[in-house]
């Protein structure tokens, strides 16, 4: 009887995380309004745990989003060196 509900799981989970990317990727289109993205990466994340693609796509994808963050950001690179401001004053 244990087989069947560990089974079950696995099939819901893998269902769920299916449905979840599905969705993400519909609603990542233009014009269709919704947090495409995140879904994506949650679904990734629960497939994630059945599939060694789903995590290795949402490791990449993750630190993808990570450099681009920190790039719109602004935030320097570790071993760069920031360049001060022009006309920024100190202790203000």
């Amino acid at each position: 009887m244990n087989w069947l509900i560990h089974h079950a799981k696995r099939v819901l989970r893998i269902t769920g995380g299916a449905v979840l990317l599905i969705v993400g990727l519909i609603l990542m289109f233009p014009g269709v309004p919704g947090p495409g993205f995140p879904l994506v990466l949650l679904g990734l994340g629960i497939l994630a745990v059945d599939f060694v693609w789903a995590h290795r796509l949402k490791t990449h994808l993750k630190n993808r989003t990570d450099k681009v963050v920190e790039k719109v950001r602004g935030r320097p690179r570790s071993g760069a060196v920031a360049s001060p401001r022009r006309g920024s004053r100190a202790g203000s």
